[in-house]
């Protein structure tokens, strides 16, 4: 009998707690830490925390979102303004 009563505390604040909005958040927020910026021009070397950074002022080509391994793999380091 107790243990019928644990299972169905367990069940019953599982689904009493469970906040499917937090979830997305988390899950958003760990998307906004691995994406990056980086201009697509041929001297660029760096990839940017947000598409505002001053370091994207002279970019004359496209600005791309990305991922940040992306970004590494393809030889881009971190921005010294914005990082």
């Amino acid at each position: 009998m107790k243990s019928l009563f644990l299972i169905s505390s367990i069940a019953f604040s599982s689904f009493y707690f469970y906040n499917p909005k937090a979830i997305r958040l988390e899950s958003t927020v760990k998307h906004q830490k691995n994406t990056v910026y980086i201009c697509n021009g041929p001297e660029s070397e760096k990839y940017h925390s947000r598409s505002s950074c001053r370091g994207l002022n002279n970019c004359s080509t496209q600005i791309e979102r990305t991922h940040i391994h992306y970004a590494q793999r393809i030889g881009r380091t971190a921005c010294q303004i914005c990082y």
